[in-house]
């Protein structure tokens, strides 16, 4: 059997009728296939909404993404991965692209109605390092984040700041970050 690619099969992204399509359905369900996955060979710069926590939901499917967490699944830790070296060359193509001292819209909705769905803990330990990594390295040369969330996401404020912000936030709305 041929590796998967998030961009085989069906997913958000593809597929118009996924409001209870009968067409639509996450091309990674199970754990097994997340060992199987491979990132898409295409690399574009630019890292659209979504582009890591919600990826991780396209893929799995938000119930069994949950699981993962919930049970600290080995295959999480092999997703994560996966997307999130896929958007790190996606992030070097945007490098030689864009200006430096240029501001960039990144958006990923971490939060639920109350909390995060992972939880505080697992966000540190599972995201907090992608975000991290994909920040700085959009800072290293003098660029300027923009970080976008929808829900209740005060847990994880304090270490998003800490890890986008170069000194402090300017304004925060109830459902976003401007992160300076």
């Amino acid at each position: 059997m041929p590796a998967t690619t998030w961009m085989s099969g069906l997913h958000l992204e593809q597929c118009p009728g996924w409001h209870g399509g009968d067409r639509y359905h996450h091309p990674v369900p199970t754990r097994e296939a997340v060992r199987k996955l491979k990132a898409p060979a295409e690399i574009k710069p630019e890292l659209r909404h979504g582009f890591m926590y919600l990826r991780l939901g396209d893929l799995r499917g938000f119930e069994e993404v949950m699981l993962d967490f919930a049970e600290d699944a080995p295959e999480l830790q092999m997703l994560i991965d996966t997307v999130l070296e896929h958007n790190v060359q996606r992030l070097e193509l945007m490098c030689q692209k864009w200006p430096k001292e240029e501001l960039y819209w990144f958006g990923d909705d971490l939060g639920m109605q109350t909390s995060l769905a992972m939880g505080a803990p697992k966000w540190r330990k599972y995201l907090k390092p992608c975000f991290m990594k994909i920040f700085q390295r959009w800072r290293a040369d003098g660029r300027m984040v923009f970080f976008h969330t929808d829900g209740c996401c005060w847990e994880s404020f304090q270490t998003c700041r800490s890890v986008a912000c170069r000194s402090s936030t300017r304004s925060i709305a109830p459902t976003a970050w401007t992160i300076w």
